[in-house]
């Protein structure tokens, strides 16, 4: 069993040992523990690193940035150098320990990707970036190891936080055990005041101060040791002093015939010098060809820069003309494609390049609506995709790739793209099959407390929920709205309306414009909202045009 540390306990810590320089490796979103007491220290060095640029740019805007605090992605290692990383789907874990090691607290974990960076280490960074640094922090797992090239630096630490195993059944973790870790930092001379468990009761947090009576021993021994060395090299030099006297009478004669030999130099100088001046003088045609090479010099300066600022201008004009022949090359192809499918088909196709979905993810979401046989089609946003996704379906029944039909349902806010959206369903002749809903934004609250302006799509989805009568469902969710500008992390509530209608659904969900950091941010936030409720899934990354991703969420039948 261990001590419960109370966050609250790391106040009279800090009043025991206050903070004159801090380095948080892992630094997270700003939420954890340690950060009620960072905040309160505005003067003095704070060095904050992580792996995401998301995760620092969040912290950054929860913390407050200050001249005195730095941001840094960087990997941290035991070792510099190249060092393999695993990106899992529970972002938290995302660290240089292999998935398969965390099997016994996270069964379901799932590797994502693998990849090399070049890592630095905690020393290095204390010693470069953030010098003094008495309080470290590292929120991640293999903390313990992260420490092992610093013990020069461990003897300027006051506090250590560590991240710990607290389930001790989990063999491919006894190194990083609450027990082992205790023991290797009490070597180190720190004392452990308590632990706190995380979320997950087998993970938490060990909190260690130097252990200031052991410390001071070894102290004692250092200065008994440095006072023998001290009367060792008195006795030496004592031995040396008639040498050194020798010594220093003829470094000073040596330098006295340095000072003649300066001064003589300098007169050869002078003298040499003069007799120059005294041809130019004699030479007007010596004058003349310098003066010329100066003149020169200072055209040649003048017709670089003339050089430089046109360059510049037509790099801009090319840039430019690049663009327009680029737009004016796609509404071309558009164009003759238009003209062929109306040739073959009878009707138009519908704009694909100046309204917000891009051919890209279009045709990914085709392919998804194609091979998948959804129950329901859920769009926040609408627009070309709506008329894609229902053409798609009409085709895809035609030759026997569904079995069964969906229900698709869009939500738009503007009336304007709303009607813009009717036509084209119309025009494709697949206006029947869809429900588009013209709905206002209005206040949403979400469990966190934070409020959005979002579709008022309740009712409507309550209307659904009680026509399939089931939440064993299979859902296609499109989340291309509302617009960024509507508000921060605009499009965060689509997940959570729709998992609290159908809680067991398994749900496909793509969402638009992910090269922005705000969207970034808000699959951060359902990965974080999954993760509480306990739900399984994947997340894929699609490099496009504008990015996107692609949330599997698997209900418990799938």
């Amino acid at each position: 069993m261990y001590y419960e540390f109370p966050v609250d306990g790391l106040g009279w810590i800090e009043q025991l040992f206050p903070i004159k320089a801090a380095v948080v490796v892992g630094a997270g979103n700003g939420s954890e523990p340690w950060y009620r007491v960072l905040n309160k220290y505005d003067d003095v060095p704070m060095l904050f690193i992580d792996a995401e640029v998301s995760r620092l740019q969040h912290l950054e805007r929860t913390v407050g940035s200050a001249e005195n605090r730095v941001f840094m992605q960087a990997t941290v290692a035991p070792v510099a150098g190249k060092a393999r990383f695993f990106n899992v789907a529970n972002s938290s874990e995302s660290a240089l320990i292999e998935p398969k090691r965390l099997k016994g607290l996270w069964p379901n974990i799932q590797l994502r990707f693998e990849s090399e960076v070049e890592a630095i280490t905690v020393a290095s960074l204390m010693k470069e970036h953030c010098n003094g640094t008495n309080w470290l922090v590292v929120d991640c797992l293999p903390g313990i190891e992260l420490m092992s090239e610093s013990e020069s630096e461990l003897e300027q630490l006051d506090v250590v936080i560590l991240r710990v195993v607290l389930d001790e059944r989990v063999p491919s973790l006894t190194e990083l055990s609450r027990v082992k870790v205790g023991q290797l930092m009490n070597d180190k001379g720190f004392m452990c005041v308590g632990c706190s468990a995380e979320r997950h009761p087998g993970l938490g947090h060990g909190v260690y101060v130097r252990d200031y009576s052991r410390y001071a021993s070894r102290l004692e021994k250092r200065i008994e040791t440095l006072v023998d060395e001290k009367e060792r090299l008195h006795a030496e030099f004592r031995a040396l002093a008639p040498n050194l006297q020798a010594l220093e009478k003829t470094v000073l004669e040596q330098k006295e015939a340095v000072d003649v030999l300066f001064q003589m130099n300098e007169k050869i100088a002078n003298a040499q010098s003069g007799r120059i001046d005294a041809v130019a003088m004699e030479q007007p045609d010596v004058r003349s060809v310098v003066g010329g090479y100066t003149h020169l010099e200072m055209k040649l300066i003048s017709l670089a820069m003339q050089l430089g600022s046109e360059l510049s201008k037509m790099r801009t004009l090319i840039l430019d003309s690049n663009r327009a022949q680029t737009e004016t090359l796609l509404q071309q192809l558009e164009s003759y494609m238009g003209i062929q499918y109306f040739l073959k088909e009878g009707r138009f196709l519908p704009d694909m390049h100046v309204w917000p979905v891009s051919p890209d993810i279009a045709l990914w979401v085709m392919e998804l609506v194609a091979h998948n046989d959804y129950d329901l089609i859920l769009e926040f946003g609408s627009g070309t995709s709506t008329a894609l996704m229902a053409e798609t379906r009409q085709v895809a029944m035609e030759k026997g790739l569904l079995k069964r039909a969906s229900v698709q349902v869009a939500f738009e806010h503007l009336e304007r793209y709303h009607d813009k959206t009717a036509r084209i369903l119309e025009q494709l002749g697949v206006r029947n099959q869809v429900q588009l809903e013209l709905v206002p934004l209005q206040p949403y609250r979400a469990s966190t407390g934070n409020e959005y302006q979002y579709y008022s799509c309740l009712e409507k989805l309550s209307e659904l929920k009680k026509q399939f009568a089931t939440n064993d469902l299979k859902i296609l969710m499109l989340v291309d709205g509302p617009p960024g500008g509507t508000g921060k992390h605009a499009r965060y509530p689509a997940l959570p309306v729709v998992l609290n209608e159908f809680s067991g659904a398994g749900i496909d969900l793509v969402l638009d414009d992910y090269r922005r950091t705000d969207e970034k941010e808000i699959a951060e936030l359902w990965q974080s909202d999954l993760d509480k409720l306990g739900l399984e899934y994947e997340l894929i990354y699609r490099k496009m045009e504008k990015g996107a991703c692609l949330f599997k969420i698997r209900n418990h039948t799938n």
